[in-house]
C-alpha cells in the first residue's frame, strides 16, 4: 500500500534584483548600437585603406616593390612637365581614389567611381576605372609592367580579419555607450 502525502499550496515567489533599468535599456539599445557600431567600424576601416592605398601611390610603391619606370618614361615626364613619380601624372587618379555609397543599395566601396573620366584633351577616351586596370595588371601591348595597388595594400593592411577587428571595436564601444554594459563581441 503507498503513502500518499500532500504537499501544502506551494506559491512560487519571484524576486527581481539587480538593475533592471539597465537591463531593459540595454535590450532596447542593442540593435541600434550594433548597427551603428557596424557602420561605423566599416567606415574607419575604409578609411585607413584608403589612406593607405594613397601612401602607397606617394611613396612610388613603398614595400609593394613596384618596377621603377624605365629611362624613356622618365624622360618623357620630364619632358611633358608631368611628375616623374610611379602612377602620377595629371593627379587625376589619384584624387580619384575615394569612398562612396550607392543610395539604393546601401553599399559603400572604396575605388574609383565608375564612368569618372580623364578631359577630353589628349586623352585615350579610357575611364580612370580602365587606366587603373592597366597599371594594376600592365600591358605588354604597351610596354607598361604591373603595378598591382588594391590587393598588395589591402594585404598590407591586415586583409579581411583587420577590417573585422574595426568593426567589433565600435560596436562593443557603441554597447557600452547607448546600452551602459561591457560586451564581449564574436563573429
Amino acid at each position: 500500500m503507498a503513502i500518499t502525502r500532500r504537499l501544502p499550496n506551494l506559491v512560487p515567489k519571484v524576486e527581481l534584483f539587480g538593475d533592471w533599468d539597465k537591463t531593459h535599456r540595454a535590450f532596447v539599445n542593442l540593435p541600434t548600437a550594433i548597427a551603428l557600431g557596424s557602420k561605423l567600424g566599416k567606415d574607419a576601416a575604409l578609411r585607413q585603406l584608403e589612406k593607405n592605398i594613397k601612401q602607397n601611390i606617394r611613396a612610388n610603391g613603398g614595400s609593394l616593390g613596384w618596377k621603377e619606370l624605365s629611362k624613356r618614361t622618365l624622360a618623357n615626364k620630364r619632358d611633358s612637365k608631368y611628375p616623374t613619380s610611379i602612377l602620377r601624372m595629371t593627379g587625376l587618379y589619384y584624387r580619384s581614389i575615394m569612398i562612396w555609397s550607392d543610395t539604393i543599395t546601401g553599399a559603400t566601396y572604396l575605388g574609383i567611381k565608375p564612368r569618372t573620366y580623364y578631359p577630353t584633351k589628349g586623352a585615350s577616351g579610357l575611364t580612370v576605372n580602365q587606366v587603373a586596370k592597366v597599371l594594376e595588371n600592365g600591358s605588354p601591348d604597351r610596354n607598361i609592367p604591373a603595378r598591382p595597388l588594391w590587393k598588395p595594400t589591402f594585404k598590407q593592411f591586415g586583409g579581411g580579419a583587420r577590417v573585422k577587428g574595426y568593426i567589433i571595436w565600435h560596436v562593443r564601444n557603441q554597447i557600452m555607450i547607448q546600452c551602459g554594459v561591457r560586451a564581449k563581441v564574436t563573429f
